[in-house]
């Protein structure tokens, strides 16, 4: 039996995941105003109204209420009764906002308040006074014999009749019928939706003193559902039991009340709460007919159950908590360490035991297999995260008088759940930058010879095994003299620094903290954060970022980022007798430069070493220099042994490469990732740790440290 804490929890759970749904929805009804697609607006309602009905099984007044009109409002839309207005698109948006923080805060929703939000959407409801929607009324009586009423739309039940669906009302307990069984409300709900259309659910709320007493007694809900599923084979297909459903014959229906189905809906409006009014009991046997909208049974040959049962099944999916998945990645990372001991210890046995080596092989081969299943559960498409930032910029360039369009590809790219949610602050920085400070006003752009719209490009793919995300923009470009000056008057650089910087150099000053280039403080920006936020947070993601501008242009910033921080592939290499480790996201090529060679291909520029390669200089790291373990005295040129051949790995920070001499490269293994010792975390050289196949920690190197504490000054991309 599902807990009351937990049948809660999933509640919100599916509500946040309906609404996160709505908003892209929402924008892209806006962006086609003139053309919008009717699936969409279906879309969003279906989203609405689960989230409605669902909030009923808890008696959630505030949450149904809000849910309640903004259907309404799609209602009305959807039946071309009223035109796709901003305003309608701002209510909406309002509302979604609404019904989040009140999700979120479930126990405290029915004090939140929502007269401005059912305010705004009552104006756009009350502007269609000349053509109100038509209900049908069909009253329902409880066990308490207390009446109550289902209304929904005339084009519902004509749509549902020109289908030939069949429309059933559904008696139901919460606990017995429900959460008894395993299930949760929007479980229920969603296998109507899977089988057929769930229209609406009442409960009596006149029972219940509010959230509390929705969870502690056993409720009554009634349905009302349309299906083109036959009577006997509703119960299979809900796994309700038969007497808890009774049919409403729409062919009976459809003939007595067609020619007049206004006439009749006035009529059962005005009779709904008199004696005599039609009545529908749902805890009667579908076998016993109620005239005139319920008959029996019909006798109508159909398929087996089992039959009807094996069409309607649907993928089975179970939750599991992000806890639960971290402990599986640990374990799968700790089965990852298990396997490359194994391997060192039984390399040197296989030829003296003959069938040890398909054992080990086939030991590895199902690790690597499970490792990778499990790495999987903690990816997540990109999407999830850009899909928030349409809202973001819709509302940044209303704000600002800016047009501004955001297009976005490669949203099927996928990263690891803790990449993706530390990339939410970064992300949100450079777009807010890009609406805020490189797309101009519409007159200047016009002014410029530009369309008046504004574009934003958000991207995302994949190349060399590593997930890169673009933010490009149409706007101003970067002007990097200018950001020199800048960079000067906050102190940030002394004029004798910026005199000696290359253009990619002053550019990247952006980055620098407390530096801005707004001319006064406001709640978007100036205030010196936001920049230094975005290469901190990708830095601690071992990425990197790049810029890139065309001053009248536009810019274009390029993240880099690692798959997952959890078990990656290094080769491991040699220096000073000491075993690290490099990501092989990180190397290019391995260049083995012979002793006769070693004088023409490498040099000394300005006291640096520089590696001659297909007619481009790149700079030249001594890794045992730079690590500090070096015995000998001697710097650069003559610390190289030149009787042997020099081995230089030739890695890419960024769009810039450098090579890193070594004195040996031992294999290629797949690491599992620790964290640094609190007192190494300073050692900007590292990234973190791993325990070999032998049982030795070695050390994984960071390129970006070694790159800063080199102190390397790239002047070009090679």
């Amino acid at each position: 039996m599902i807990e009351q804490d937990e049948l809660l929890a999933n509640f919100v759970d599916e509500s946040l995941q309906h609404l996160q749904t709505i908003e892209p929805d929402l924008l892209e009804m806006e962006k086609n105003r003139d053309n919008v697609d009717s699936e969409v607006v279906n879309s969003v309602f279906r989203a609405i109204h689960s989230v409605k009905g669902a909030s009923g099984f808890f008696g959630l007044k505030n949450i149904g209420e809000l849910s309640h009109k903004m259907e309404n409002l799609l209602s009305l839309l959807r039946d071309s009764k009223i035109s796709l207005t901003p305003e309608l698109i701002d209510a909406l948006l309002a509302g979604v906002d609404s019904l989040r923080v009140m999700v979120e805060d479930v126990g405290e929703s029915d004090s939140f308040d929502i007269k401005d939000d059912l305010k705004r959407i009552q104006v756009l409801l009350e502007s269609d006074d000349k053509n109100p929607p038509k209900t049908v009324s069909i009253s329902e009586k409880t066990e308490n014999d207390d009446s109550r009423m289902f209304d929904f739309f005339e084009d519902d039940i004509k749509r549902f009749i020109k289908t030939g669906m069949h429309v059933y009302s559904l008696k139901l307990s919460l606990k017995k019928d429900i959460t008894e069984q395993g299930k949760t409300p929007y479980d229920f709900i969603n296998n109507m939706e899977s089988t057929g259309q769930y229209v609406d659910s009442m409960l009596d709320i006149n029972s219940v003193n509010g959230l509390s007493d929705c969870m502690e007694n056993d409720l009554t809900f009634i349905f009302v559902y349309a299906s083109i599923l036959e009577p006997d084979l509703v119960p299979v297909a809900l796994e309700v039991p038969q007497d808890r459903i009774t049919v409403i014959n729409i062919d009976e229906y459809k003939e007595k009340h067609m020619e007049d189905l206004t006439s009749v809906q006035e009529s059962n409006h005005d009779q709904a709460e008199q004696p005599d009014s039609e009545v529908i009991t749902a805890e009667q046997p579908a076998e016993q007919p109620v005239d005139p909208l319920v008959s029996k049974t019909t006798d109508k040959k159909t398929e087996p159950a089992e039959k009807a049962s094996r069409q309607i099944q649907a993928e089975e999916k179970i939750r599991v908590g992000v806890n639960f998945l971290n402990d599986l990645v640990n374990l799968a990372g700790e089965l990852v360490l298990g396997r490359n001991q194994l391997l060192q210890i039984a390399l040197p046995l296989i030829k003296d035991r003959p069938g040890l080596n398909p054992v080990v092989q086939h030991v590895s081969r199902i690790t690597t297999e499970m490792q990778e299943k499990i790495m999987q559960m903690r990816m997540q498409p990109v999407s999830v995260l850009f899909g928030k930032f349409h809202r973001v910029v819709r509302d940044l360039a209303k704000k600002l008088n800016k047009e501004i369009d955001l297009k976005t590809s490669g949203e099927e790219v996928e990263l690891d759940k803790t990449i993706i949610e530390a990339l939410s602050d970064p992300l949100t920085h450079l777009i807010r930058n890009c609406v805020d400070h490189a797309i101009e006003f519409p007159e200047e752009r016009e002014k410029a010879g530009k369309p008046r719209r504004g574009t934003i490009e958000l991207k995302a793919y994949h190349e060399a095994g590593q997930v890169h995300l673009e933010v490009v923009d149409n706007g101003a470009g970067i002007d990097a003299c200018s950001v020199g000056r800048k960079a000067v008057e906050k102190g940030v650089i002394t004029d004798e620094q910026v005199e000696s910087m290359t253009e990619k150099e002053m550019l990247r000053l952006i980055f620098k903290p407390g530096f801005s280039t707004a001319k006064e403080v406001s709640d978007v920006s100036g205030r010196g954060v936001g920049m230094d936020v975005v290469i901190t947070n990708i830095a601690h993601l071992g990425g990197t970022v790049d810029i890139d501008t065309s001053f009248g242009k536009g810019t274009s910033m390029k993240l880099v980022l690692p798959l997952t921080l959890a078990i990656v592939s290094g080769l491991v290499i040699k220096a000073a007798d000491q075993n690290f480790i490099i990501p092989e996201a990180n190397i290019e090529e391995l260049v083995r430069i012979k002793p006769d060679e070693i004088e023409s291909r490498i040099n000394v520029v300005h006291d640096a070493l520089v590696l001659r390669l297909r007619e481009s200089l790149l700079p030249l790291i001594n890794l045992k220099e730079i690590l500090g373990l070096s015995d000998n005295t001697e710097r650069g040129l003559d610390n190289i042994d030149r009787n042997d051949p020099v081995k230089v790995l030739v890695t890419r920070h960024g769009s810039s490469r450098m090579g890193v001499v070594v004195e040996s490269l031992e294999n290629i293994e797949e690491i599992v990732v620790k964290p640094l010792p609190r007192y190494l975390k300073k050692l900007k050289c590292y990234s973190g740790a791993s325990i070999m196949g032998n049982g030795t920690v070695s050390l994984i190197l960071d390129i970006a440290g070694i790159v800063e504490k080199a102190k390397l000054h790239f002047t070009e991309d090679v």
